[in-house]
């Protein structure tokens, strides 16, 4: 499966603000995020939990991976052969 960036996931809620530091890899650390200078808070209201987080990281690891495979799938309608594919992949 293609690995999607947490922070990818973070950006699509509308009430993220930002974090300053490393990304969260857990809860804890999510759950300790630290705001961007001139913010008291990394979220606009309420935080989502970290299942919400990471639900949305899967749901954009599928949406990267149904692409990816969508452009393999036309590749080979085209006639390429498999390590001309991961050549352009």
């Amino acid at each position: 499966m293609i690995d999607v960036h947490i922070d990818d996931a973070l950006i699509l809620f509308p009430n993220f603000i930002g974090y300053e530091g490393d990304a969260p890899s857990h809860s804890d650390e999510y759950n300790n995020l630290k705001p961007i200078p001139g913010y008291d808070s990394v979220w606009n209201g309420e935080r989502p939990n970290w299942i919400e987080v990471l639900q949305k990281k899967y749901e954009l690891q599928m949406k990267e991976q149904s692409k990816l495979e969508t452009k393999i799938s036309a590749y080979k309608k085209l006639g390429l052969t498999q390590e001309e594919i991961n050549a352009i992949i």
